[in-house]
């Protein structure tokens, strides 16, 4: 990470309804930016993920231009991103399951991680990134687990290492643990 960078990254990894996506968008509206562009990664699936969606859509009404992004996030960041403008991207592992379930292979994610991890790296503008801390728990009992749980675990380090600042948020509190 050099000084050089024309860009800020924050990165914020947490569990499942830990409160990071609560905390990144409060986060994200405290930044000085011209635009706000919220980068949702998210596929509805079934009712309950309907709902879900249109909740988070409604929280984020007015503050944000929303883009839907499920699979093509990277070009999304290409285009976007700009001096002044503030991406929010959630999040990060939706991103790889979605990539998973299209039938991506291990190897071809491990890639467009590469790919992505450059894109943030020589971005401008600031980018928030939120991700689920996913390698806390059990060691999966099938293959396809495993290699999520692998690449989202690999992609968080990555991610981290180019960040400005990670936070990691449990109970609803964010804790710096980097920057």
């Amino acid at each position: 990470m050099g000084d050089n960078r024309l860009s800020k990254i924050i990165f914020i990894i947490g569990g499942c309804k830990s409160g990071k996506s609560n905390f990144a968008q409060k986060l994200s509206l405290e930044i000085e930016s011209n635009q706000r562009i919220y980068l949702a990664t998210g596929v509805v699936t079934d009712k309950e993920m309907d709902r879900r969606v249109k909740r988070h859509r409604e929280q984020r009404k007015g503050l944000f231009e929303t883009v839907e992004c499920p699979y093509d996030l990277i070009e999304e960041i290409e285009k976007r991103q700009k001096e002044g403008t503030l991406l929010l991207v959630d999040c990060l592992t939706m991103w790889i399951n979605n990539l998973l379930f299209k039938g991506y292979s291990f190897e071809e994610i491990e890639k467009k991680i590469e790919n992505f991890v450059d894109r943030i790296n020589n971005a401008r503008g600031t980018i928030v990134l939120v991700s689920n801390e996913v390698g806390l728990g059990i060691v999966p009992d099938n293959e396809l687990s495993r290699q999520f749980r692998d690449l989202a675990g690999m992609f968080h380090q990555k991610v981290a290492s180019v960040a400005h600042q990670v936070y990691f948020v449990v109970c609803g509190i964010p804790t710096l643990i980097k920057g």
